[in-house]
């Protein structure tokens, strides 16, 4: 059945209007199941329809995002995207940089490096330093990753700049890194 209201009717009765056609025809369609489950859906649909657009899409957000987040991070596992930022700690416990990214193998799914930012103001002038993954390890004390170098040993290690390409392809590469920082090949 069309919903074609009476001419001068606003908008809003409009809808309403179509809306109870639409909840009378799911009635009608649900009359098979318990008076109970149909309450229900019909409740849900009416509460939907009150609801204004804005409300329903910051819902929807809301419940999106908090069903993601409440997964990212487990007493063993922790999402990429909080990774990311998370400070580095040398071995005299001074913060000397943050993970920009990790980086993962295609074929195996390890990760093989995390690339830490050090130095700069606010990220201009700041170095990149591929780090072997398997040297970083969580400290729940300082609430992030400890690297067994500090600052100083830093300032040798393999990098490149904002300006500079890194060629990630490279073997030679990941060989100059892992042999830097004393770690064998993660492929």
């Amino acid at each position: 059945m069309a919903c074609v209201p009476g001419v001068g009717w606003s908008c809003k009765e409009r809808r309403n209007v179509c809306d109870f056609t639409k909840y009378k025809k799911m009635v009608s369609l649900l009359s098979s199941r318990t008076n109970r489950e149909v309450e229900q859906s019909v409740w849900t649909a009416v509460w939907f329809s009150n609801a204004s657009k804005k409300a329903r899409k910051l819902e929807e957000r809301t419940v999106t995002t908090t069903s993601i987040d409440d997964r990212q991070e487990t007493v063993s596992l922790i999402g990429s995207d909080k990774v990311e930022g998370t400070s580095i700690y040398g071995t005299d416990d001074r913060k000397i940089g943050t993970v920009q990214r990790v980086m993962i193998d295609k074929i195996s799914g390890k990760v093989a490096y995390a690339v830490m930012s050090f130095g700069g103001v606010l990220g201009l002038g700041a170095d990149y330093y591929p780090v072997p993954w398997p040297n970083l390890k969580y400290d729940t004390r300082l609430g992030g990753y400890r690297i067994g170098v500090t600052e100083d040993q830093l300032q040798g290690a393999p990098k490149y700049g904002r300006s500079q390409e890194w060629d990630w392809g490279d073997r030679e590469n990941d060989r100059r890194v892992y042999d830097y920082y004393g770690t064998p090949l993660w492929y």
